[in-house]
């Protein structure tokens, strides 16, 4: 019996995969499950089960293959083998290479009240660095240096909005 996907129950993972990997490439970012119910909130329900089958050790290797090769990133901060520390600090770069694009496309910072959830979720996430600046310790030291220099300017205390 074939393995059905759940965004529909008639479609199998080989036939949902390459919509997943097209709607990636799409929009050059993973789907968010805070999406409205459409299109992107089924990609990302498929991720998340996929996710649940990895952390379970249930997913099928030639489907973790597929999914790492085609859009790495996909499995999310926690991954069995990768210790957290550092999956996160690649996310964390992912981000800010992220809202550095975001930045250089538009011209402003990005606001986290914007209807548009690409913009809303990198206005959230320069908000918490900027909350977390005053945290001690090496590591968001080295996050302050690594931000200064892709986005001079980003720690000001009234970001300058259009």
């Amino acid at each position: 019996m074939k393995e059905r996907s759940v965004d529909d129950p008639k479609r199998t993972w080989d036939e949902s995969f390459p919509l997943f990997v097209a709607w990636v490439a799409e929009h050059g970012r993973l789907p968010m499950k805070t999406a409205e119910p459409g299109e992107e909130h089924r990609h990302a329900t498929w991720m998340q089960y996929q996710r649940r089958h990895l952390s379970r050790g249930t997913l099928l290797p030639d489907h973790q293959e597929k999914l790492d090769e085609a859009t790495p990133g996909w499995e999310g901060p926690a991954v069995p083998g990768v210790p957290t520390a550092d999956r996160y600090e690649q996310l964390w770069g992912a981000r800010l290479d992220e809202l550095a694009t975001w930045v250089a496309q538009h011209g402003r910072w990005p606001s986290s009240l914007s209807s548009d959830p690409v913009e809303a979720h990198a206005g959230r996430w320069i908000g918490v660095q900027r909350g977390a600046k005053a945290s001690t310790g090496r590591r968001y030291n080295e996050r302050c240096v690594r931000l200064t220099a892709a986005l001079p300017g980003w720690d000001a205390e009234k970001l300058n909005r259009r």
